[in-house]
């Protein structure tokens, strides 16, 4: 072929591709189908309107549209036709101005509006056919609900009466919530006034409904329109107010219930994957092959070690005459991990990359969870790294705390010495201080001084704070005055991860966090730690790598 002859056939070749290519990048063939489908939509739904509105006028003729009339010239039955013949002219308006110079574009960039706009004319031809059906449909509900005045009636008594325990029960538990935890009285009077009002609509929905229900038993003039409508409003003020009721009680069982979580303990382990490229030179070697290392638990200062390597290489084998095994690293690290070097490699080969392929961290917590009096000790879970260094500092705290008369959503969730929101506000009287609560009351020792004491069920709290005894009242009021949006760690940072108080607990002087960090125990003091400055490893979050082995084989 000549020069020109190959010039000229990739030229067709060019012209093809380009044009399959602009034939697949126009708007979805569904879309495109839905479109093509319009013109026969709309006739349909142009005659299936024309009918219902025959129809409509041939029911204007018969006997029984004297019982209908009234309603029609009332509510303007018509008017519906003439709604329904705009719709289907908005939906043909739209087909021309908006759909088809969109079809026509045909630009695949176009396809979620294209959509939307398919979307919008359905629904037109949709409230063009609703508007059209409601003339017979409302006549149909009317001649129901004469026919069925009595049982209307009957059933609307009886929500009625249901609706009258449901408030009667919501009101007296709520009378008991405030009385128990006053603080919370506006609240409570907000949750019943939305009942009485919810009460009071359905009141009134069947005085209507009674008035009419009346006239009907006594053959006087009635409104089945009133009838029937109240009867609709009194079924859904029944559901809303069970539901409402239901949802109240739950929100007030929440007062009644206390829940504190105790960061007890806390790890995070560290891995380090090395992968390996293995070969030999030889003429009938093929291509060598690729693999990688179980996962490999190491310390801290080993992971940081990998996880910051930058280069392409932790090691190689050389064969041929003068084989060798060569490390780019600490003979320490590579030690550390403690690899067979030809760990499953085939046999033949005598070439090997060596490199860091992965790094990566699990996170875990232990904690006490106390549901009211109830303790429960959980084994380790494993938690998000991002949520295992927020709480870093806060060993032996509770970082989440709901006590007795308060909502979920009022739960505290910055760390604070354990119990410290539970304690009672502190009051003198007679110069003796005073105060309590569900949990345990102020006392005076025999210095003077005031401690909070727990009732015995909750007498295990004391127990469970970093320094193992008890709140003293210059504690409790250095407390008070702390803004709760942060956490609290106490007037001279005792409490938390570096205390001074907290390791003279034995559940944490003990505990996995104090055996890999024992400086904290030896140096608990805010002067000898930064909080929030542990490692510079934190956050580090693992991290991939390609290869950059240097040979491959041939």
């Amino acid at each position: 072929m000549t020069p020109f002859n190959k010039t000229w056939m990739r030229l067709v070749i060019l012209v093809f591709i380009g044009s399959s290519l602009v034939a697949c990048s126009g708007l979805p063939d569904h879309l495109t189908r839905r479109y093509e489908n319009i013109p026969q939509q709309l006739k349909q739904h142009e005659e299936k309107v024309a009918a219902l509105e025959a129809v409509y006028k041939a029911q204007q003729q018969s006997k029984a549209w004297a019982f209908a009339k009234p309603y029609a010239d009332k509510e303007k039955w018509e008017a519906h036709f003439e709604t329904a013949h705009k719709k289907l002219i908005d939906a043909n308006t739209h087909f021309e101005n908006t759909l088809k110079p969109r079809y026509e574009r045909n630009e695949q960039e176009e396809t979620q509006d294209f959509n939307h706009e398919l979307e919008a004319f359905d629904k037109l031809l949709f409230q063009s056919v609703k508007s059209a059906r409601f003339p017979s449909e409302r006549e149909t509900f009317l001649i129901k609900a004469k026919a069925n005045a009595n049982i209307y009636f009957v059933t609307a008594n009886t929500h009625l009466d249901n609706i009258s325990q449901l408030q009667l029960a919501l009101f007296e538990r709520g009378i008991q919530t405030s009385t128990d935890y006053p603080h919370k009285g506006n609240d409570v009077s907000k949750r019943l006034d939305q009942m009485d009002a919810y009460v009071n609509a359905a009141k009134k929905d069947f005085s209507s409904l009674e008035k009419q229900y009346l006239n009907h038993k006594n053959n006087k003039v009635t409104d089945y329109s009133i009838l029937g409508d109240a009867k609709i409003a009194i079924d859904k003020n029944f559901k809303e107010i069970k539901d409402y009721e239901s949802i109240t009680s739950k929100k007030f069982d929440e007062l009644y219930t206390s829940y504190t979580r105790i960061l007890t303990d806390q790890k995070i382990d560290y891995f380090v994957i090395i992968g390996r490229a293995s070969w030999c030179e030889g003429e009938y070697c093929g291509s060598g092959r690729e693999s990688s290392y179980p996962a490999k638990k190491v310390d801290a200062k080993v992971f940081e070690y990998f996880d910051s390597y930058k280069n392409d290489l932790i090691a190689t084998m050389r064969g041929g005459w003068s084989s060798s095994f060569t490390l780019q690293i600490p003979k320490s690290h590579w030690d550390t991990l403690k690899i067979n070097k030809r760990d499953r490699m085939n046999r033949e080969f005598d070439y090997a990359d060596y490199w860091v392929q992965k790094t990566y961290t699990k996170s875990y917590h232990k904690y006490i969870d106390i549901v009211d009096d109830k303790q429960i000790t959980t084994k380790w879970i494993e938690v998000k790294e991002t949520d295992f260094w927020n709480q870093f500092d806060n060993l032996g705290m509770s970082i989440l705390t709901k006590p007795y008369g308060y909502y979920k959503e009022d739960t505290l969730d910055k760390a604070e010495p354990v119990g410290m929101a539970m304690v009672a506000p502190l009051t003198t009287k007679n110069g003796s201080a005073g105060g309590s609560n569900q949990y345990g009351e102020w006392r005076t020792n025999s210095q003077g001084g005031s401690f909070w004491h727990y009732y015995g069920m909750y007498s295990f709290m004391n127990s469970l704070a970093g320094g193992n005894r008890a709140y003293s009242d210059r504690s409790w009021r250095h407390y008070s005055t702390h803004n709760n949006s942060s956490p609290y760690y106490g007037e001279n940072k005792e409490y938390g991860t570096y205390g001074s108080t907290t390791y003279n607990n034995g559940r944490y002087s003990r505990s996995e966090h104090a055996r890999r960090h024992p400086g904290n125990l030896r140096k608990p003091s805010s002067d000898s730690f930064s909080r929030g400055k542990t490692s510079s490893i934190r956050n580090a979050g693992g991290s991939t790598r390609g290869r950059g082995a240097a040979g491959g084989g041939k």
